[in-house]
């Protein structure tokens, strides 16, 4: 879609960079960055959209901040309604398969290396030096940190984040809404809602209902 305007909306840094990574990938099509404006924790105003034209342009939402995970997947839904077409971002100093399956507004960064086989859903996130492995699948609106590593035929649930360095290994199944923040190799299926954060004592697991 090189012949239609990108309209870049979301919250520094996160949108310059995304911004960065559609230049550097087709340098030759307009790309408009558009702050979004928060008017109260974690809502914005969506006013921005109301003169794009949805045949001329393809916009990304890049909200990053793991916080406002569920504020992406509620804008994105509201951005929809509006008939205006998703992109969908990889950096070409990312090595991707040409079997990749890449959901609508997930961006994949620099350095990020994934295998055969492997599906990403919409509204991920894939941060620089990830690698996924063959097989695997990336859920809707997954965050995935910096130097994450994701073992063969491994399932990550939606709205899940997987720590920078976190390592999870072949065959798990990891839930919805899990934090895996605790740099450590993951070998056992996570259920729903697991939170691994680092304690005093070691890594602590909170499940939340």
């Amino acid at each position: 879609m090189s012949g239609t305007k990108l309209i870049v909306i979301g919250v520094a840094p996160h949108a310059a960079e995304v911004a960065a990574i559609a230049r550097e990938t087709t340098p030759e099509r307009v790309i408009e960055l558009v702050d979004l404006i928060e008017t109260a924790p974690f809502e914005f105003d969506l006013t921005c959209l109301d003169a794009l034209d949805p045949a001329s342009c393809e916009v990304f939402l890049a909200l990053d901040a793991r916080a406002v995970n569920f504020s992406r997947t509620y804008l994105l839904s509201e951005i929809k309604g509006r008939g205006l077409k998703m992109a969908r971002l990889v950096s070409s100093r990312a090595s991707v398969p040409q079997d990749l399956k890449l959901g609508e507004n997930s961006v994949i960064y620099p350095g990020v290396v994934v295998m055969t086989d492997v599906t990403i859903g919409y509204n991920a996130v894939v941060r620089t030096g990830c690698l996924l492995e063959i097989g695997c699948k990336i859920g809707n609106s997954a965050y995935l940190e910096s130097g994450a590593v994701i073992g063969p035929y491994t399932v990550i649930g939606d709205n899940t984040t997987v720590g920078n360095r976190v390592a999870v290994g072949a065959n798990i199944k990891v839930g919805k809404q899990c934090e895996l923040l605790t740099a450590m190799t993951y070998v056992n299926n996570i259920p729903d809602k697991t939170f691994y954060v680092d304690g005093y004592d070691g890594p602590t697991r909170i499940v939340r209902f």
